[in-house]
Order: C-alpha cells, then sequence, then structure tokens
C-alpha cells in the first residue's frame, strides 16, 4: 500500500517469501482489483487501502493492517494442535495489545481508537484494558495485577525500558516449558525466536556504536539494553521504522515536536532520530543537547522538506564505515 502511494519511491521493502510477490501487491492496489488477494487479505486491503485515499491518515491505516495480523495470529493459534502455537500466538497477541494500551494512554489516545487497535484474546478483557488505558497508567498497572501478566504492572512501575523488555521476554517465557520437548516445535520456535531478539540486539548495538555511545550506556547486566531508540517527525515519514523495532513519535506540528522531543530526551531514550523538515524546526532546542552525551540526536531524511542534513550523516556514516563514499560518490 504505502508503495502505490509514494509511487515506487521506497524500492527494496518487500519480504520475498510471501504468498503474493510485493510488486503484484501494488498493481493490485492500485487498481483495485481486491479479489485478486488471497481471501484472507482482500478486505483488510480493500479497506485499509481506500481509508488511506480518502482520509490520508496513513496510521489509521495502519491500524487496520496490524489489527487484521493480530486477528490472523490468533485464528492461526487456535487452529493448530501445536500447545507451543497456540501459547505463542495468546501471548503474541496480549502482548501487543498491552502495549497499545500503555502507549495509547501515554499519547492521549481515544476508546475508540485502542477498539480499532486491539484484538480479542483469551487472557485479558479488551474492554476493562481500554478502560483502564483511558483512566492512566495506574489503572492499567491495577488490571494486569489481577491477571497473568501481574508482572508487566511490575516492570510498568519500574521504567519504560523495563517494561518493554519485559514484552520483548514474556512470550519466551510463555512457551518455555515446551522448549525442550523433542516431540513438539519447541526446539524450532526456540531457534526463531532466539534470532529475531540476536538481530535486534545487534541493530541497537550499531546503533549505539555509530552514535558515538560508550559501552556502558548500550549494555547493562547481561547484555541486555539500557536505552531505547525514538523515532520523530510526521507520521508517514517514519511509521516504517516501527518494524524495525523502534519507538515511533508521530508529531503534527513544531510546537508538538518540541514537546515531544524535550520529554524523549528526559527519558530513557540514548538515540533520537529525528526528520529533517522537523529538526530544522527545532534548530534552538536541538542545540540545547548538542554537548551532552546523551540523546544522540540524529537528522533522517523524510517524505518532503529535507534539508540535505539527514542524507549528510548518511554519507559520512558509510565513509567512516568502508572509507569512501560508495552510495553517493556518482551523484
Amino acid at each position: 500500500m504505502k508503495a502505490s502511494i509514494l509511487a515506487g519511491a521506497v524500492p527494496n521493502i518487500f519480504f520475498s517469501d510471501c504468498a503474493v510477490d510485493g510488486e503484484d501487491m501494488v498493481k493490485f492496489l492500485k487498481d483495485k482489483e481486491y479479489d485478486r488477494f488471497p481471501e484472507y487479505m482482500r478486505e483488510t486491503a480493500r479497506e485499509a487501502y481506500e481509508t488511506f485515499l480518502y482520509t490520508r491518515d496513513g496510521q489509521l491505516a495502519d491500524i487496520i493492517v496490524d489489527r487484521a495480523a493480530l486477528d490472523a495470529i490468533k485464528k492461526a493459534g487456535e487452529r493448530s494442535k501445536e500447545e507451543i502455537v497456540r501459547q505463542y500466538a495468546e501471548s503474541t497477541v496480549a502482548i501487543a495489545d498491552i502495549r497499545i494500551a500503555v502507549r495509547a494512554c501515554k499519547t492521549g489516545k481515544s476508546s475508540d481508537f485502542m477498539k480499532k487497535a486491539m484484538a480479542e484474546c483469551d487472557t485479558l478483557d479488551k474492554e476493562r484494558l481500554i478502560h483502564a488505558a483511558v483512566s492512566g497508567m495506574d489503572q492499567i498497572m491495577s488490571y494486569l495485577a489481577e491477571t497473568k501478566y501481574v508482572d508487566g504492572a511490575q516492570a510498568l512501575a519500574e521504567s519504560a525500558s523495563a517494561f518493554e523488555r519485559w514484552c520483548d521476554n514474556q512470550i519466551m517465557e510463555t512457551i518455555r516449558p515446551q522448549l525442550y520437548n523433542s516431540f513438539s516445535l519447541g526446539p524450532l520456535v526456540a531457534y526463531v525466536l532466539a534470532r529475531e531478539n540476536e538481530i535486534k540486539t545487534v541493530r541497537i548495538i550499531l546503533t549505539g556504536k555509530r552514535s558515538g555511545l560508550p559501552e556502558e550506556f548500550i549494555r547493562k547486566g547481561q547484555g541486555k539494553c539500557m536505552y531505547k531508540i525514538a523515532v520523530l517527525g510526521d507520521y508517514n515519514s517514519i511509521y516504517g521504522f516501527a518494524a524495525l523495532g523502534l519507538d515511533t513519535f508521530p508529531v503534527e506540528d513544531p510546537a508538538e515536536g518540541k514537546e515531544k522531543l524535550n520529554r524523549l530526551a528526559a527519558g530513557e531514550y540514548a538515540v533520537i532520530y529525528i526528520t529533517e523538515q522537523l529538526a530544522a524546526q527545532l534548530s534552538a532546542e536541538i542545540s540545547k543537547y548538542s554537548e551532552e552525551l546523551m540523546p544522540a540526536i540524529i537528522q533522517i531524511p523524510g517524505i518532503s522538506g529535507n534539508t540535505g542534513a539527514g542524507i549528510e550523516n548518511v554519507k559520512k556514516s558509510v565513509e567512516t564505515a568502508v572509507g569512501s563514499d560508495i552510495l553517493f560518490s556518482n551523484e
């Protein structure tokens, strides 16, 4: 959907092992040939694409797709004969709902927003979770304390980074009893999840090194990351970073950007990526942090309003890594 809207401005974004080739998806969407999609994707493709065309609200379209993905995970778990798959599906949906509640509470989202974003699961009462999120963070913790996710309430009370670590670890903890059952899918599932965690850890370490952060700021305990990475800017420029495991904070104007930048800098974020356009509007605020070790504020190109500073950062990083500008030397 995003590629069709951006008219090919985002190459190499498709996975190669999908039921439908990415380039074919772009064509089907542009031509509104929704019946060319697999049956389970048709209605979601139609709703998300037409919602964006009529509202130009990329976040709303993302919610439709993400909610459909959670529903599909839940249904796949219910159909499976493997206990570990059922546990994995339930835990994945529940943790996603809890994350949505916490982030919606922090950003002041409405109950209608959460109803559209959250999927049904067996271990949480969706309506009670939404009501708690509207009432405040303390109410979320109180509700979670009544469920099997009581440890999540404790982590949330400790800090934002502790809560994110708990979310990352909870799925593995849920399926741990099955991991060493040689007659189940446990060992295979454990391998896949371990690889995903390794990739995420390497990405965080490389980002910390690139930003010049000392080792003590990158590591905590047994290789657990003690800081988080934020991306700040207009929604359409930054929503893709969520798929990389980064926290995205869309803003609609410089005033909101200033407030969120200062809040993130005062929190547990050691690296803040900010779009060039917003950075130009907040230059005075950004300069306040120029002499600070943390956070590292790094400009990146956005969809529009670019100044060239983000591309220049990319050039410098490439030159530092390989000794020459292999990406832009022909420009």
